[in-house]
């Protein structure tokens, strides 16, 4: 009698189980399987999600100096943005996006979107460098892409001295960014208020040519290019 009431109380509670995965579909598509893209004469050949985070995963593991190109357009996430600009729901139904690069180990390759679209980015997280890249080096350059749908949110709580770059391309570049654009919502929030938050850069002490942006951007020290521009060849 025992064995059978446990065996009963298993089966209602997987019944509860389905029917809460099926009130929420949604929660199936919480992450990505990240998978290397395949290279033609030495450069990555991205034409999927999965592949965007591959690509993003061997560069933080590394391989800073990879080349690539984006082969079609790309979605990573739906209908992120409601028709307000403002995020749909909480966000937490949304695929979270890591940056290409970072303080430590910033991109140096040439990646070129070939005109292609990345849409649904979406960042809510407590990145210093937060972007589709999150610091382009010297000799790093980022070219000819779109990102639409977009939501990039950086918030840092403590620490006096921390400072925050936070952009739709880029969150801090070195390099060279030219023909890209960008529309969505960009913020940046930190209690230091060493916030530098730009529709296609934070911080910028590179080349910046030929960009657009439609994103609203909010933060301490914004532009709806660069949010500060520190020398450099400047934003043209």
């Amino acid at each position: 009698m025992i064995k059978r009431r446990m065996i009963q109380g298993l089966l209602i509670l997987a019944l509860l189980c389905g029917a809460v995965l099926l009130a929420h579909p949604s929660a199936a598509w919480a992450d990505v399987t990240a998978t290397k893209p395949a290279q033609v004469d030495g450069v990555y050949q991205i034409g999927s999600a999965e592949e965007l985070y591959g690509f993003a995963e061997l560069v933080n593991d590394g391989e800073t100096n990879a080349n690539a190109v984006l082969t079609r357009d790309i979605t990573i996430n739906s209908n992120v943005l409601d028709e307000d600009g403002a995020l749909n729901g909480d966000g937490s139904d949304f695929i979270q996006w890591t940056p290409i690069g970072n303080g430590s180990k910033p991109y140096v390759g040439t990646f070129d979107g070939q005109g292609r679209t990345i849409s649904g980015l979406t960042i809510d997280s407590n990145a210093r460098y937060a972007g589709l890249f999150g610091r382009i080096d010297y000799n790093g350059t980022v070219k000819n892409l779109t990102l639409a749908d977009s939501y990039i949110n950086s918030h840092i709580n403590g620490g006096s001295g921390i400072f925050v770059y936070v952009g739709g391309i880029c969150g801090h570049n070195l390099g060279t960014i030219t023909t890209c654009s960008n529309n969505g919502t960009v913020t940046g929030v930190a209690a230091s208020n060493n916030v530098y938050v730009g529709g296609i850069c934070g911080w910028n002490l590179g080349t910046i040519t030929t960009c657009s942006n439609s994103s609203t951007v909010t933060g301490t020290y914004v532009g709806g290019i660069c949010g500060w521009n520190n020398g450099g060849s400047g934003v043209k």
